[in-house]
């Protein structure tokens, strides 16, 4: 029998098994082939490498596009974990510690943009504004945690930032918005 693709955990119907947002073909091989962690990483990587490549050449639309596969696939890790009855610390950290790399990734890959082609160095500072305010926040929330306080208040979770930034690249890739991917655009 050929090899299925084992999604989280170890499921022995052998079939397939729907659990709301994630599906995940069962097999009968003992353990898993795609686990949560290794999940973590590609989406991380993926999202880094197409944040670093498209970014700085001024394809927003497209970048966008390949990070949003990446950042989705990324985003199910920690259902995976869960389903699989195996989340841990050694899990949520190594999450949270990806997802900074991969909102640097992002940030940087723009800030690329616009401190070369793109020639504005106003949005410079708006993108290293941002991508040292997502940081901030994760710090001050972490920090707070360890202290024993709740700091979950706040304007904007991870995913939204996210949406925001990433839509915003989109349109602007999307649109061809003078300035934003053709600087040389409405100049005299």
């Amino acid at each position: 029998a050929g090899a299925e693709l084992v999604v989280a955990g170890n499921f022995s119907s052998g079939g397939l098994t729907n659990y709301g947002d994630l599906v995940a073909i069962d097999t009968t091989i003992d353990g898993p082939v795609v686990n949560h962690s290794n999940v973590t990483v590609v989406g991380t990587v993926g999202t880094s490498a197409a944040a670093l490549y498209f970014f700085p050449r001024g394809e927003l639309l497209l970048g966008t596009l390949v990070i949003t596969l990446f950042v989705f696939s990324d985003s199910l890790d920690g259902t995976m974990a869960r389903l699989a009855g195996r989340p841990s610390s050694w899990g949520a950290f190594l999450d949270s510690t990806l997802d900074r790399v991969a909102d640097a990734a992002i940030f940087c890959g723009l800030a690329l943009w616009f401190a070369g082609a793109g020639d504005d160095d106003v949005m410079v500072a708006v993108t290293l504004a941002a991508l040292v305010g997502g940081l901030l926040v994760s710090y001050a929330r972490a920090r707070a945690d360890g202290l024993g306080a709740d700091a979950s208040a706040g304007l904007a979770e991870r995913t939204e930032r996210l949406v925001l930034t990433l839509a915003s690249a989109f349109l602007a890739g999307l649109l061809d918005l003078p300035g934003i991917v053709d600087p040389a655009a409405g100049r005299d």
